[in-house]
């Protein structure tokens, strides 16, 4: 098999959840995140028109810009990041009935 990239990021939109409950409960930093209401802003900062119409919290599921496969293979970070994210099945499972979840 070929050597490849990879890059993983962790997406919630939800319609009124708190970004700041959701990296409480995860433990993991976002990267970028707003509040349902809060001014529209790009990511540097410049104020844009219009409010945010709901959550958004993101986070990169690594330090690292891209993993190499030949360091650690996709399927071996997905079980890892898998077992992590079991640890908040509970949680998670509370939140999907109104929140979108994307790898």
């Amino acid at each position: 098999m070929s050597d490849y990239s990879y890059s993983i990021s962790l997406r919630v939109t939800h319609p009124s959840i708190d970004p700041d409950a959701i990296t409480q409960e995860l433990g993991i930093e976002p990267s970028r995140k707003w509040k349902v209401g809060e001014k529209r802003t790009t990511p540097t900062g410049t104020l844009l028109e219009g409010n945010r119409k709901e959550s958004y919290w993101v986070a990169e599921m690594h330090d690292e810009r891209r993993l190499l496969s030949s360091n650690v293979y996709l399927e071996d970070y997905l079980v890892k990041l898998n077992n992590y994210l079991e640890g908040h099945k509970g949680y998670l499972k509370k939140k999907r009935g109104q929140a979108r979840f994307n790898f």
